[in-house]
C-alpha cells in the first residue's frame, strides 16, 4: 500500500480477506522519491521493492525506478535514467517483477523490459497504436512466458510473448475511456481449459 513518499506494509491476520478479515497494523517506511509520490510498487524475488513515481493522468517526467529494502533501507536506483517514454502520456506507471530479478515497466505507449542489472533489453509495443496511448498496468500469466498489459485510456488489454515480443491477443473491455487503471489475473482451475484470465476492475482515486 502506498502513501505519498512512504510505503505501508500490511500483514493479514486471516487467510480470507474477502470475508471481512482484519488486517494487522501497518509498518510505515519512508522512501526516497524522484517526482510525485511512490505511485507504483512491486516486490522483487530478493525481498526488496521497486517503485516509480509518476502521475497516472498528468506526466511528471520521472526518470528513475527506485529500490528499497525493508531491513537495510534505501538502495541504489534500479534504473537511474529511464529511456524517454512514447505516446501522449509518457512516464513510468505500472510495473511487474520477473522471476529472474528483472521488471516489466509501462512507459507511455510501450512496455519496457529491464534485466536484473537495470539494463533495457526489450520493448513491446501494441500493434493497434490508437488503443495504446497510456499503458498503465502489467502482469505475468501463471507460466511466466507471457504477460497482459492494460491501456487505461481505451481500457484495452494486450497479451505479449515475453521471449519473442510478439503480440498474441487484444481484448477490448468496453468499460469506457478512463474507467480502469489496473487489472487482476485470476488464476483458477479454468486455466487448464482456456488459459489464465485477465479481469479488469474499475478503480477510483481517493483524495
Amino acid at each position: 500500500s502506498l502513501a505519498a513518499s512512504a510505503v505501508n506494509r500490511f500483514d493479514a491476520t486471516h487467510g480470507d480477506s474477502q470475508a471481512g478479515a482484519p488486517w494487522a497494523a501497518a509498518d510505515l517506511f519512508q522512501v526516497a522519491v524522484d517526482k510525485g509520490g511512490s505511485d507504483y510498487v512491486r516486490l522483487l524475488s530478493d525481498g526488496s521493492i521497486v517503485y516509480s513515481s509518476s502521475g497516472q493522468y498528468v506526466p511528471l517526467d520521472s526518470t528513475k525506478i527506485q529500490r528499497y529494502n525493508y531491513v537495510s533501507g534505501q538502495l541504489a536506483d534500479f534504473v537511474a535514467a529511464l529511456p524517454v517514454g512514447t505516446g501522449p502520456n509518457p512516464g513510468p506507471k505500472g510495473l511487474c517483477a520477473l522471476p529472474d530479478g528483472g521488471i516489466l515497466l509501462c512507459n507511455g505507449s510501450s512496455v519496457q523490459r529491464f534485466n536484473s542489472a537495470g539494463t533495457l533489453i526489450q520493448t513491446y509495443a501494441p500493434t493497434t497504436v490508437e488503443k495504446a496511448t497510456t499503458l498503465a498496468d502489467v502482469d505475468l500469466t501463471s507460466d511466466g512466458s507471457t504477460f497482459w498489459v492494460l491501456d487505461s485510456g481505451s481500457t484495452t488489454l494486450f497479451r505479449f510473448d515475453i521471449a519473442s515480443g510478439a503480440q498474441l491477443a487484444m481484448v477490448e473491455t468496453h468499460l469506457g475511456q478512463g474507467n480502469s487503471s489496473s487489472f487482476v489475473i485470476y488464476r483458477t482451475v479454468l486455466r487448464s481449459v482456456i488459459g489464465p484470465l485477465a479481469w479488469v476492475h474499475r478503480t477510483r482515486r481517493i483524495p
